[in-house]
């Protein structure tokens, strides 16, 4: 138990011994809310268990539906959606339309993401559109966002990527009221993707262009390596193969200065395959492709091609054709593409 725990548990002792519920309520939230945020949620559901039983005994109602609120969330998380579902449904029926607006809208949220573990799309669509609504009426900007990309999420899964652009970019708009450029950020990559779902590639590469350019001023290079590799797929799906292997090279370099194996891996496997098909680029699409296999070594498509581009080294050396060296440092090669 940190430093702070050990305080705030023993405050929350004393307001119990003292027969101070209110104030013994307040801390248990506090305590509760602060061993969630550390995933400690064991610990987090006692407290949450303790502010509800306090709540109902000294019929406070200030505190009692957020209090069976982060019950529910906290069940959630420890994966029992049963119970978190029944405390959801009992705070809404507790709940007054008008003093515990704001914690209505969010049990209208926690409601989808129950429905959604629970495989009920459909409810869980409607879920998030009654909270999306409820959250704007209550200014919970950020939250309202987030409702409205799980909604078009759900959209897009269900093939229905026109119904989903409109809510991306509305939940976008949110955001943006809310001062969150990360939230921002990744609601502009999941337009991308819905309008790349649409083929509406010159649209969706725009997204995350801007998603990509948000991710750099925010110095998140994980984001900044997945929007370069969507990058690709957009300008490779449009017929811009050149500018394909630019970005996928430029989220290689990234991925390996993250030490994201896996998306470097996958990278390397893209721009070998786009680079086969130039000789000149035979050497260095061997080097990609033991890199990837030295990740993979059970990726069947990268030994085939492996395979494939020895075979035309031979061949093509036997001939006289003339290829470019490999460079086997690519962290090097690749930055080459980043810096230029």
């Amino acid at each position: 138990m940190s430093e702070t725990e050990a305080r705030i548990q023993a405050l929350l002792q004393a307001a119990l011994d003292n027969n101070q519920q209110e104030e013994a309520i307040r801390l248990a939230l506090k305590l509760g809310d602060r061993r969630f945020a550390a995933g400690k949620f064991e610990r987090a559901l006692d407290n949450f268990t303790l502010s509800t039983r306090l709540c109902r005994e000294s019929m406070n109602d200030t505190y009692l539906i957020e209090s069976i609120y982060k019950l529910a969330d906290t069940y959630l998380m420890l994966k029992q959606v049963d119970k978190a579902l029944l405390r959801v449904k009992r705070a809404l029926e507790l709940a007054d339309r008008e003093r515990d607006a704001f914690w209505i809208a969010r049990l209208l949220f926690l409601m989808g993401d129950i429905h959604q573990v629970q495989g009920k799309l459909d409810e869980a669509q409607v879920d998030y559109e009654q909270a999306a609504r409820r959250l704007q009426d209550t200014e919970q900007w950020a939250e309202a966002g987030l409702a409205l990309g799980k909604q078009a999420t759900l959209l897009m899964d269900a093939e229905e990527n026109q119904k989903a652009t409109v809510l991306f970019a509305q939940s976008i708009t949110l955001f943006e009221k809310a001062g969150r450029p990360e939230l921002k950020m990744r609601g502009l990559g999941n337009l991308g993707t819905a309008f790349g779902k649409l083929g509406r590639w010159k649209e969706a590469g725009k997204r995350h262009n801007l998603a990509m350019k948000l991710a750099r001023q925010l110095k998140d290079r994980e984001e900044e390596a997945f929007q370069l590799s969507n990058l690709g797929f957009v300008a490779e799906m449009d017929g811009e193969i050149e500018w394909a292997v630019r970005f996928y090279q430029q989220g290689l370099y990234v991925a390996i200065l993250e030490d994201n194996r896996r998306l470097a891996a996958d990278l390397s496997f893209d721009l070998a395959r786009l680079l086969m098909a130039d000789s000149r680029q035979i050497p260095q699409v061997i080097v990609l492709l033991e890199a990837v296999i030295g990740v993979n070594p059970g990726h069947n498509e990268a030994l085939g091609l492996l395979k494939e581009a020895r075979q035309n080294q031979i061949l093509l050396t036997a001939q006289g054709v003339p290829m470019m060296p490999a460079v086997n440092d690519l962290r090097l090669w690749a930055s080459r593409a980043y810096d230029g």
